[in-house]
């Protein structure tokens, strides 16, 4: 089979994936963290106090304090619903659009994520289609019962830390495309991601912090001021940031010592990594990618960059519980906030397959069952989770009333339940979506 073949074969792969992953995903429930987040004040707050910063010097305090340019994006998203709408409502009804506009989002960002990583590890271009299959099926949609994936089911954290891992990752583009000749154009877009991703959700100033030490470190012969003062400017973008989010109310409980958050989060990653299948499937093949590699000395593989991507995950394991407490999760670390290191893991899998895949004993065929069964686990989704929630928005859209009821215990655009208090905020999400029109209220009742 000619090389042109196999490429339109992979191709026709990752296009199917895609298709199967927005099936599954325009099936998942719009988040309960969507509707107080888009519509109260507290972000316009932090703006007006000087990003935040001023809080530093005060006793103000907000929740969630350095995550504005998040929530200002989503906002943007959500804004433009009603716009991008006019434009398919011949085709789709509203309470439909809604799922596949937040669907087309996160598979968006899915392959921007995917092609950048493929970009920053291929180091073979013919195998850069293969390479993007495997991180397509890796970076997948909160698969594993929910306990695993880079795409969260949540559009909110969607942009607190997909949209952000774009960004850290474009950096990396950044720098090793253009670090012999790092000029002003790139140290202002390296800058200015470094300021967007940093204050769009916590553990984004972690990771400027962890890996801007070991970035100096690796570029320490070079020669070029303006690419090592770059650097310094991000890691103190993120110092900022952490000095900030010091400033979440939601992180505020002193009753949680910082030895207790340590003892939590080792409860925590021990129940990632063995409570689920997820990570038990990239550790063991992973090992063996390393056993092979260990019998193999003669493979060409830059044990710096190995090194470094080790060093990141312990250094930023070490720094997360530093971050407070939060009762919504109490074993500090989470799936989400390990994206980072899941990234590292996906990255050092395929970086390693590169070079193993010409050696006789290891074995493709390991790699492809790991790969389908990890890739399976993408439909333990339950499929039917938003049909309740549709069938209310359905309703509100086609309703003539002025007062629309809808059920306390209705599982809408709630964690849980929807809750009478919850009121004033979902009149005004709905009203920003076009649900309702003028005069017409949406009120929640008990059954």
């Amino acid at each position: 089979m000619t090389n042109n073949k196999k490429r339109v074969i992979l191709v026709l792969l990752i296009l199917l994936v895609y298709l199967v992953q927005f099936i599954l995903i325009k099936d998942t429930r719009i988040d309960g963290d969507v509707m107080n987040l888009m519509v109260n004040n507290y972000q316009q707050d932090i703006l007006l106090h000087k990003f935040g910063i001023q809080n530093i010097f005060s006793d103000i305090k907000y929740a969630n304090s350095n995550r504005y340019i998040s929530f200002l994006c989503q906002h943007i998203f959500f804004v433009s619903f009603d716009s991008v709408y006019s434009i398919f409502k011949s085709f789709f009804p509203k309470h439909e659009f809604i799922y596949i506009y937040i669907a087309f989002a996160k598979l968006l960002v899915q392959f921007f994520i995917s092609i950048l990583l493929c970009q920053l590890i291929s180091i073979d271009k013919s195998k850069i289609c293969l390479n993007f299959l495997i991180i397509t099926l890796l970076v997948q949609h909160f698969g594993f019962y929910g306990q695993f994936g880079i795409i969260d089911h949540s559009i909110t954290y969607l942009f607190f830390y997909g949209i952000t891992m774009i960004g850290h990752l474009s950096q990396f583009i950044i720098l090793k495309k253009y670090y012999k000749n790092f000029n002003l154009i790139n140290a202002t877009v390296f800058l200015g991601i470094s300021w967007l991703t940093v204050f769009s959700g916590s553990i984004n100033y972690a990771i400027q912090l962890v890996t801007i030490p070991f970035l100096l470190y690796y570029f320490r012969k070079e020669k070029n001021i303006l690419l090592k003062t770059t650097l310094i400017l991000s890691w103190f973008f993120g110092i900022l940031s952490y000095l900030v989010n010091l400033q979440n109310i939601e992180g505020q409980d002193s009753s949680v010592t910082i030895i207790m958050r340590y003892g939590l989060a080792l409860k925590g990653l021990f129940i990632l990594i063995f409570h689920h299948i997820g990570w038990a499937i990239l550790l063991l093949f992973l090992y063996y990618q390393f056993k092979i590699y260990s019998k193999n000395n003669t493979l060409k593989i830059d044990k710096g960059i190995i090194r470094s991507v080790i060093g990141f995950i312990l250094l930023y394991l070490i720094l997360i519980p530093m971050g407070g407490y939060r009762p919504y999760r109490p074993y500090i670390i989470r799936y989400d906030v390990i994206i980072p290191i899941s990234l590292c893991v996906f990255g050092m899998i395929i970086y390693l397959n590169q070079f193993l895949v010409s050696i006789k004993n290891y074995s493709k065929i390991l790699l492809l069952f790991c790969l389908i069964l990890f890739g399976f686990q993408f439909y333990k989704i339950d499929r039917n989770a938003n049909q309740e929630e549709k069938k209310i928005l359905a309703e509100i859209e086609n309703s003539k009333n002025l007062k629309i009821k809808v059920s306390k215990g209705s599982k809408f655009l709630a964690w849980d339940k929807i809750e009478p208090w919850q009121k004033d905020d979902l009149n005004k999400f709905l009203d920003l979506l076009g649900f309702i029109q003028g005069n017409q209220l949406v009120e929640i009742v008990s059954d």
